[in-house]
């Protein structure tokens, strides 16, 4: 689990310029809030790239061991 705690937090930090480490290490920001956050706003900025949707799902889905159907719902809910 360290190698994707690791890659959560440099995708975290590319998108934010924040380094998350001290506050996943101290258990503030679970790993799995973090990967919906990362998810949601990878996809956000995909879908700006004229890529479609139904591929940056599937990218994302294979990246981070989600199912398209999960990734689905966390965009299309509000």
């Amino acid at each position: 689990m360290g190698v994707f705690k690791d890659q959560l937090a440099k995708d975290i930090e590319a998108i934010t310029g924040v380094n998350p480490k001290p506050l996943m290490d101290l258990g503030i920001m679970s790993l799995d809030e973090a990967r919906k956050w990362v998810v949601k706003q990878k996809y956000y900025l995909l879908a700006k790239t004229g890529r479609t949707y139904a591929d940056i799902k599937y990218d994302l889905s294979l990246e981070y061991g989600m199912s398209v159907s999960s990734i689905e719902k966390m965009i299309y809910r509000k």
